[in-house]
């Protein structure tokens, strides 16, 4: 038995806006539709504990979260396991779409007819090299990228049963491999053969219903036509309540292929509420203010967020310095620094240089001038970089294993 939703409570004091709890709360499909700083993750993670802890999501039914990218999936995945006690923890499910078609794909594979059926080997297309030659075997030479986008693009735009002519052929030769060609799938092959399996075996598509109760969409603003068709197959007219979470302004992927219309074909389809959150948890007051003026100067849409209640009315500092070379901006933002941490107590970890660009260059000087003064800094992108790598996280893994044997697994 779990907690009743009367009683349950947000974990870790926190208090949601209005909007925001009855989100939470929403059993059916819902749209909630946030701008930066709202807490759309945590939100998520919040109703994850509330359908969890509640019983809500009935054991043994999952919690499928597909964000779009890497990092969103891993970031909500560990603010689970902060929350939930194991038991409850393995039952929320954290992918990317890529992540989720590809599982579908080799889970299925053989479910496929021989001749959609991709080699067991296949790997998969670090870029459009393989796809270009496939084509060019095949007669078109895409001799300049905006013709190689067109004719890529065209290769998953039809079901895979109704490609014809050179696309066929394609898809024949990245399937199988053909001499010096290797078989390679780009994540939108994958989907499109995802779509196949699902749509043509009734037992596959009933499982994965049975499997996932409730559906989380992350960062949905930048879904694609490939996508949600994928999550249409799935889940449309399913007993499973589907969360979308996304901001319409923040539409960074509309070059990648992003639906320009996902949140009217979501509300549409899904039949689903629309929940705005207005509260901004991450800005100051004052920087909110900047916000709003930037927001309404490039956008039609005005925004009017509000600031979390941890803030007072005028907190928050917005300068602007204008400076003659960099090396006197450096030496002036390491005074600054210097200020911040000897005489208001600031912790040097909660001190950020954000560059634009180039910070390879910002960053030697700036770092140079730092250590005079006795404060070490560094370029957080080589970082980042590094520990995204696999070999790197696998590393780091067999080391945390074998230092705490209690929780090794």
């Amino acid at each position: 038995m779990g907690i009743s939703i009367k009683e349950w409570k947000p974990s870790d004091g926190l208090i949601l806006e209005s909007a925001a709890l009855n989100a939470v709360n929403d059993l059916n499909n819902s749209l909630v539709v946030a701008g930066p700083g709202a807490g759309k993750t945590e939100l998520l993670a919040q109703k994850a504990c509330f359908l969890l802890e509640t019983n809500s999501c009935v054991n043994p039914s999952k919690i499928l979260a597909i964000s779009f990218k890497k990092d969103a999936a891993v970031n909500l995945k560990d603010r689970i396991k902060l929350r939930l006690p194991k038991n409850l923890e393995s039952r929320f499910i954290s992918q990317t779409f890529d992540s989720f078609s590809k599982s579908i794909l080799d889970r299925f594979l053989y479910a496929l007819p021989e001749e959609f059926r991709p080699d067991p080997n296949y790997e998969i297309a670090e870029n459009q090299n393989e796809c270009v030659r496939a084509f060019s075997k095949c007669g078109a030479n895409l001799y300049n990228n905006k013709i190689k986008k067109q004719y890529i693009d065209n290769l998953t735009k039809r079901r895979i049963e109704h490609v014809s002519g050179v696309y066929k052929d394609v898809w024949d030769k990245l399937l199988k491999g053909d001499g010096d060609i290797k078989p390679t799938l780009s994540f939108q092959m994958i989907s499109v053969l995802a779509i196949y399996i699902l749509e043509t075996n009734p037992l596959i598509l009933k499982s994965l219903r049975k499997t996932y109760s409730h559906v989380f969409l992350d960062e949905f603003q930048d879904t694609t036509r490939l996508q949600y068709a994928l999550v249409k197959v799935c889940f449309h007219n399913s007993e499973a309540s589907i969360t979308a979470v996304g901001d319409h302004r923040q539409r960074i992927m509309l070059w990648a292929g992003a639906k320009p219309d996902i949140f009217d074909s979501y509300k549409n389809d899904f039949n689903s509420q629309e929940y705005t959150l207005v509260m901004n948890h991450r800005s100051a007051p004052r920087l909110l203010e900047i916000q709003k003026t930037v927001n309404n100067y490039l956008q039609d849409i005005p925004i009017s967020p509000i600031a979390n209640p941890k803030w007072t009315e005028d907190e928050g500092v917005a300068e602007i310095w204008y400076f003659k070379d960099s090396f006197i901006e450096a030496e002036h933002v390491a005074e600054r620094i210097t200020q911040l941490i000897h005489q208001q107590q600031i912790s040097y970890r909660d001190i950020c240089i954000i560059v634009k660009q180039s910070v390879q260059q910002f960053s030697d000087e700036i770092i140079g001038v730092l250590e005079k003064v006795n404060i070490q800094a560094r370029n957080e992108v080589q970082f980042q970089y590094l520990l995204k790598e696999d070999i790197v996280l696998l590393i780091l893994n067999t080391l945390k294993s074998a230092l705490d044997v209690r929780d090794s697994d």
